[in-house]
């Protein structure tokens, strides 16, 4: 599965009734998990992840793949042996595909970006331009040739080709001085930052379109929002880091009583767990932790759910619907959903109280 990640779930919404579980499906796609694959396409299925870099147009990739736990012997094979054909392979684990995406997703955008300063500076130096940038390619191809044919580290190399109070000592510590080992080193983490994990959109009463999302940022996992252009295609530089919903996903939000409330999950895979609220006055914060909405709940796990959305009733102005998923991992034909209204005690808060029935009349 080979498509932009803002296409992908309708893409597999799209091939879910041609599915049957002795297929196999393969996703590329950029930040989409397996539980998020496995959550649209319902049933059974063997999903894998991988992720190649661009080198794969010549067949020289870097291919990371993550597997989930249930996957068969001969499904791993046949992954394997694809993606060994166009380049080199490794397994990692789910939660590291966003470093890779960091190191050697983006890396050749970073080589790339050396070469354009090389080539700056040799044409700068009265290299004629029409040659200085196949000097440029073949220097940085002839670097990687010996760092993958060389016995001896990168590290090793360069120090090799490093003599003391030599032009190229001058050069390296003309580098060092302004930090440039350390800022490759941050920007590989701000790449790896940018990979969002669970997300959700929400639209406020003055038609503003804001984008919710959890993310790794300086080894800590919140929650951000960031406000959307008017077409609701790109970000906008407006947006906030929401640190008090700290290692939390699915937010589900509603504007009620001058206040914002977003209800959100925390980070147990497949398994539910307590609810947690936050309240603010502007989307954009500050937002109040408010604790846990749900009352009997006797399982303390959003009563075995997790929140998805929160649906607005227009005949109704101010009654909301909370919308919850049951998650069956080992049946996903048969996971479900709970719909619970929203109550709120006073004009501050807001509850969650679970009924095995209820009608929209009784609110």
């Amino acid at each position: 599965m080979s498509v932009k990640p803002n296409t992908s779930i309708e893409a597999l919404e799209n091939i879910r009734p041609f599915l049957s579980s002795h297929q196999l499906i393969i996703s590329i796609v950029a930040g989409l998990s397996l539980e998020r694959i496995q959550r649209t396409i319902v049933s059974k299925q063997s999903i894998i992840r991988a992720m190649p870099n661009t080198s794969v147009t010549i067949g020289l990739a870097t291919t990371f793949i993550s597997y989930p736990d249930n996957i068969s012997d001969e499904h791993r094979i046949i992954t394997e042996t694809l993606f060994d054909a166009v380049g080199i392979t490794t397994v990692v684990s789910e939660e590291l595909q966003h470093a890779a995406t960091g190191v050697f997703g983006s890396g050749p955008a970073y080589v790339y970006f050396l070469m354009e300063a090389m080539v700056t500076a040799a044409t700068e130096q009265g290299f004629p331009s029409e040659i200085t940038n196949k000097l440029v390619v073949e220097t940085v191809y002839g670097a990687a040739k010996m760092a993958r044919d060389a016995l001896h580290s990168p590290k090793e190399l360069r120090r090799k080709v490093t003599s003391p109070n030599g032009t190229t000592q001058a050069g390296i510590e003309y580098l060092e001085q302004f930090s440039v080992k350390k800022a490759i080193i941050g920007a590989i983490t701000k790449s790896s930052e940018r990979s969002l994990k669970d997300c959700t959109v929400y639209k406020d009463k003055d038609g503003t379109g804001y984008f919710i999302y959890d993310r790794v940022v300086d080894q800590d996992r919140c929650l951000h929002i960031v406000k959307l252009s008017e077409d609701y295609l790109s970000f906008t530089n407006v947006y906030r880091r929401l640190g008090v919903a700290y290692w939390r996903e699915a937010a589900a939000i509603l504007y009620h009583n001058r206040y914002y409330f977003m209800f959100t999950s925390g980070l147990t895979g497949w398994n539910p767990n307590p609810a947690k609220y936050f309240r603010a006055e502007s989307l954009l914060g500050p937002w109040i932790d408010m604790g846990d909405p749900c009352e009997n709940d006797i399982t303390n796990t959003t009563f075995q759910s997790q929140s998805t959305y929160i649906l607005p009733v227009e005949e109704k102005p101010g009654l909301f619907i909370f919308m919850a998923e049951r998650h069956n991992t080992q049946n996903f034909e048969h996971c479900s959903y709970i719909w619970l209204p929203v109550e709120f005690p006073t004009q501050d808060t807001a509850k969650l109280t679970y009924r095995n029935s209820w009608r929209l009349e009784d609110f």
